[in-house]
């Protein structure tokens, strides 16, 4: 399950590449651009299974949501 516990641990965790000493803002921006739910429908979705791609996409929205 997506909960707001484990993607600030995915996010914020130390061992991360580019996490260690930037601010919560630094590591977020990039994210936010990664996991928009726009740019992630138009460059991935088409990649992920038809049966799959409405959790997707909705995991995808939570993520974004967390992110802002």
């Amino acid at each position: 399950d997506l909960t707001q516990d484990r993607m600030k641990a995915f996010f914020f965790h130390k061992s991360r590449p580019g996490v260690q000493g930037k601010g919560k803002r630094d590591v977020v921006k990039p994210e936010l651009l990664r996991w928009h739910p726009d740019k992630f429908e138009g460059k991935v979705i088409a990649k992920i299974l038809p049966e799959h791609r409405t959790a997707v996409l909705e995991a995808v929205g939570l993520v974004a949501r967390y992110l802002t």
